[in-house]
């Protein structure tokens, strides 16, 4: 029977399939191995850059958030900064303005001032130049040559006096 075996094809075809799997199993196991070992540490290299990633996508998106917050709270700032400059000068100008309203009151009060002093003196030059011609005319008319040159010694003798 064992001869009957032996000379069987089916016996001798299995027996060398069985020899292929064995050496292959043996011989291939390795690199096989190495391969999948090869594989699963690029997939965990892979799986670490993606987790690093996303927590580096993360801080970018936290630090832009709060860019954001801080811009939209330093606008609030400026315009908050602008609103107090714009009052701060509204009421400077009007400071200002009257101000140079009462200085240019004041100036034009004394500039009526100024002109009534001027035309009260004007009437009163044009007032005593009136009265000297009516008196000269009244002097005239009711003084005689006479009366006149004693009038004129009298004047003459009083300024002698007063001037020694």
């Amino acid at each position: 029977m064992i001869n009957e075996l032996l000379q069987d094809t089916g016996i001798w075809v299995l027996i060398s399939f069985i020899l292929f799997v064995v050496l292959s199993y043996k011989k291939g196991k390795e690199s096989i191995l190495t391969s999948l070992d090869g594989k699963i540490d690029k997939i965990k290299t892979d799986l670490e850059t993606a987790e690093n990633l996303r927590v580096d996508a993360q801080e970018i998106l936290a630090k832009y958030q709060r860019q954001q917050r801080d811009a939209g709270q330093e606008a609030k700032a400026l315009v908050d900064s602008a609103q107090k400059q714009a009052t701060l000068i509204k009421e400077k100008t009007e400071l200002e303005f009257k101000d140079t309203l009462k200085n240019r009151e004041a100036w034009l009060k004394q500039r009526v001032k100024r002109m009534e002093e001027d035309t009260i003196a004007e009437i009163q030059a044009q007032i005593t130049d009136l009265a000297t011609k009516a008196t000269q005319e009244f002097l005239l008319a009711e003084i005689d040559q006479k009366t006149h040159d004693e009038m004129l010694e009298t004047t003459i003798q009083s300024l002698s006096k007063s001037v020694h």
